[in-house]
């Protein structure tokens, strides 16, 4: 079976280049998905750019504790 879903999710985060970064996988794991007609997005936290997240070879490391980088988001609803 084929899994829907009729309410209209997007992404209040965009599509950031990764949320997980360790040796050998770099993708985008996580997401705020929210129904787009009732979620105003006001504001998407800033995510560490590759250089960043490498700078000590991968996540988790001294500046970023998980291996998932926290994916914030403020909304208002509509």
């Amino acid at each position: 079976p084929r899994l829907r879903n009729e309410v209209p999710l997007v992404s209040a985060t965009g599509f950031p280049d990764f949320t997980n970064f360790v040796r050998g996988f770099v993708e985008v794991l996580d997401y705020v998905m929210v129904e787009k007609d009732r979620v105003e997005v006001l504001q998407v936290g800033a995510l560490p750019d590759r250089e960043t997240a490498s700078r000590h070879t991968a996540l988790p490391s001294p500046v970023f504790p998980s291996d998932h980088l926290a994916v914030m988001v403020d909304v208002t609803l509509r």
